[in-house]
């Protein structure tokens, strides 16, 4: 009792005068009620970083810090800093750690390379753990605190790799303290220790967990605690000991055994967690952890605010990767909707490997013999067409299509992340309003109501939600700080092509946190030229006006990122077309987003200094050799683009280098369509290496995200990855050089759409004859009865590609050719 009364106690002095906003919500709520009005947050959990050049070190740290970098080999300009740990918080090196092709690399496979891509991780942690064993003195990072398995990411067939190694002490996980490296070419080029200082604590916890949960049902109060939706774990919270530099080196980190207490409120659905010291009962915080904000059907390409072509509810469109069932056998339509089974019925529930739809309004399941179409309907949230259940809304369309195709296009990017491979379940239709959030495991959308359209039908909140999933599934598997909302917007407006964040939203235009936005009716615009003021939001006019604000703190780098696609790289000396710029973006976001754990820190004006800041790591995914201090191909866009914001950094010096010959010229791609099928073929281009091959459908043709298809040295690609007839497919084609970093221009934008017809023209006579089908389709060898002949006609299949034996009576007949 007197520690329960302890608890109470100081929470209601934390309380005073104070609320904390719910972090990564998609939009604050109006008014904050119900179990929403007890979070608070200690001050203390925020630390300002405190990155320092040797020259800004008090004189004994100096010389300290001089000497292990001499000792890496390493100059002043290439180390930062981490004062209050005393670790290096950024180290740009050049070290051969895998053999590869990177500056200064003679490493040899002793017994050839590895031979799959878990011996090529292992490879790469065990020697990047000798490594750090070898310079333990200069680096400070005891190997055995680091959990096993460390995370390790491979890119582009393990030429990029990044390795994230999360710190536990005596079993204990280290919230936020990590070790972080990027591998180029074989050669490690970017580290850093994050939140890495001396941990001298008694890891023995005073208080049990049964207390420390009793302690936060007894802070709830009238609120019931259903269940828990995580055990109750201890974990070590680093804490600031004093301001920036207002503690000796080494000494500026207050780290905390806690327990963490993840109760479930009755009648709300997030997901709150408690902080409780583990020896002195004081609680440090109470916080929502929500991130916030031929099957075929009615879909909005983009939202639901009337204004056509993408405002307005489309019918027809494909309903990718759904599990159909049929006389008890399951199969999954592929990206356009097509599946084969045998006759019967054939139903489907709106659940497939990849999404599963679970609607608030009811069940869904549509049952037909013949293709599944669940329609279109008007109305708004639980109005549905009048078939496929009370959960065939709107939103559960919607969202089905548009979390299948966001998954396709980072699947693109990403092809061994396992997250995009696991089903993520949608919960559309809350009973709520002017909200949608994340929970860590599920994405969740509300119905319209106090001013606010639906959620789920806002393709702009759809997208961003998931944002938050991938940034918590990538190379950090953590919520990026000091705001995970900046990454889910660029992955929106990636996808979008829009830097308006969830069109109609509300019916008026955002506020913008003091400078309105000019148009968008969305949460938030990340173009600074659709605001007010037309200027940056930059570090500094953050630290003035967000007030702590997520929300607002995110536009400092999602900002940036807008402009590097749309102004820097379409800018001289590039003048790259919007999508090849759009593809450059596009990878530098996936993989270099992926490793940022902390996006900007340590003041303005060079916010980007620290290895997991996300300008290094765009930097790190633009290197084309292995040596960041000699420049990257795009170095200069990045830096102007992160400047603006003042998220960028003077070292490593600034320029672009790389990318010798890359090639200049477009390819001129021409198509030819096919039942279900699209060919596409093109001249060479000199300097050309590989040509990548990205596709996109609906009515914005390439001025939408891009799923990249693959890869190919050849002049030609056929396209066959599940095409719906009578659908609009677009296309680009681009060359690139001797680095996946190299990119040359892409082709002209090429619409075509696939047709239900046989793909060649036959003359029968004599009366039979043998003709060789030019894809593996057989259902073509029945499609020839539909062409309008009358007379007697026997076909037979063989073969893979199938032949066509067809006789004929009377002995001469030409059947169309459907290409015209």
């Amino acid at each position: 009792m007197v520690k329960t009364s302890h608890y109470k106690t100081l929470l209601g002095l934390l309380l005073v005068g104070f609320v904390a906003d719910a972090l990564w919500a998609q939009a604050p709520p109006d008014e904050r009620g119900g179990v929403a009005r007890l979070a608070f947050r200690n001050s203390n959990l925020d630390i300002e970083d405190t990155l320092r050049t040797v020259s800004q070190l008090p004189p004994q740290a100096a010389a300290q810090a001089s000497r292990q970098l001499q000792d890496l080999g390493l100059t002043a300009e290439q180390g930062r800093l981490d004062s209050r740990g005393g670790r290096w918080a950024t180290l740009l090196l050049t070290h051969p750690l895998l053999p590869g092709k990177g500056a200064r690399n003679d490493l040899k496979w002793s017994d050839g390379p590895p031979p799959n891509a878990e011996a090529h991780k292992k490879a790469a942690w065990d020697s990047f753990a000798a490594f750090l064993q070898a310079r333990r003195p200069q680096l400070g990072i005891d190997v055995s605190e680091i959990a096993q398995p460390a995370k390790v990411t491979l890119h582009q067939d393990g030429d990029l790799v990044q390795i994230h190694g999360p710190r536990r002490v005596h079993g204990i996980p280290v919230r936020g303290s990590y070790v972080s490296a990027v591998v180029n070419r074989g050669n490690l080029v970017l580290f850093g220790a994050h939140c890495w200082g001396d941990i001298n604590i008694v890891t023995q916890p005073g208080l049990s967990a049964d207390d420390a949960a009793a302690q936060v049902g007894s802070y709830l109060g009238a609120f019931t605690v259903t269940k828990y939706w995580g055990r109750s774990e201890l974990t070590i919270v680093p804490m600031a000991q004093g301001g920036p530099g207002q503690s000796p080196v080494g000494q500026g980190y207050d780290y905390r055994l806690v327990w963490s207490i993840k109760p479930v409120v009755s009648g709300d659905p997030l997901r709150w967690e408690a902080l409780v010291d583990a020896q002195s009962g004081e609680a440090l915080s109470f916080e929502d952890t929500s991130h916030y904000t031929e099957v075929k059907g009615g879909v909005y390409p983009v939202t639901n605010d009337g204004i056509p072509p993408d405002g307005v509810e489309q019918d027809g469109w494909p309903m990718p990767f759904d599990n159909i069932s049929t006389n008890g056998v399951t199969v999954t339509s592929d990206t356009g909707g097509n599946f084969t089974v045998a006759p019967g019925d054939r139903t489907s529930n709106l659940a497939g490997p990849f999404v599963r739809i679970s609607d608030n309004c009811g069940a869904i399941s549509l049952t037909t013999s013949d293709s599944i179409d669940f329609g279109t309907s008007g109305g708004d949230d639980c109005t549905t067409p009048g078939f496929g259940g009370p959960g065939n809304t709107h939103s559960s369309r919607t969202g089905f299509y548009e979390l299948n195709k966001i998954r396709e296009m980072a699947h693109g990017q990403l092809p061994t992340n396992t997250w995009l491979d696991q089903q993520l379940t949608a919960n559309m239709n809350i009973n709520n309003a002017c909200n949608a959030f994340w929970n860590g495991s599920t994405v969740n959308f509300y119905r319209s109501g106090s001013g606010c359209a639906n959620t789920g039908e806002i393709n702009g909140v759809v997208v961003h939600e998931w944002g938050h999933g991938m940034d918590h599934n990538d190379a950090v598997p953590t919520i990026a700080s000091p705001s995970g909302e900046g990454i889910a917007d660029i992955y929106t407006a990636l996808r979008l092509n829009d830097s308006c964040i969830g069109r109609n939203f509300r019916s008026t235009v955002c506020s913008g946190h003091g400078d309105p936005c000019l148009t968008c009716t969305g949460v938030r615009d990340i173009d600074y030229l659709q605001r007010q003021s037309g200027q940056p939001h930059h570090y500094t006019w953050s630290n003035a006006n967000c007030s702590g604000s997520v929300h607002c703190i995110g536009g400092v780098y999602s900002e940036a990122v807008w402009s590097l696609w749309k102004r820097k790289l379409q800018s001289t000396p590039y003048n790259y077309d919007n999508n090849t710029a759009h593809e450059i973006v596009n990878r530098l976001t996936y993989i270099g987003a992926g490793n940022t754990g902390t996006w900007f820190s340590g003041g303005p004006p060079n916010g980007g200094c620290a290895a997991n800041s996300g300008y290094m790591n765009y930097l790190a995914a633009d290197d084309d050799n292995g040596d960041l201090n000699d420049g990257t191909p795009h170095m200069m866009a990045i830096y102007e683009a992160f400047n603006d914001q003042e998220i960028a950094c003077q070292t490593p010096a600034v320029q672009d280098l790389g990318c010798a010959a890359t090639p200049s010229a477009a390819p001129a791609v021409t198509t030819s369509i096919g039942n279900n099928r699209i060919d596409l073929t093109w001249g060479a281009v000199a300097g050309a290496t590989e040509y990548e091959v990205f596709r996109t459908e609906g009515v914005f043709q390439c001025d939408f995200g891009k799923v990249k298809l693959g890869a190919t040295t050849g002049t030609s690609w056929g396209d066959t990855t599940g095409l719906q007839n009578g659908r609009d497919y677009s296309y680009v084609v681009i060359p690139k050089g001797a680095a996946d970093s190299c990119f040359g221009s892409a082709s002209t934008c090429t619409t075509a759409q696939p047709v239900g017809q046989p793909d060649f023209a036959i003359a029968c006579s004599p009366s039979s004859l043998v003709i060789a089908q030019n894809d593996n389709d057989t259902s073509t060898c029945s499609a020839i009865s539909s062409l309008g002949y009358t007379g007697t006609l026997a076909l037979s299949c063989s073969g893979n590609p199938a032949d066509v034996s067809c006789s004929f009576e009377p002995s001469s007949i030409v059947l169309p050719d459907p290409d015209g």
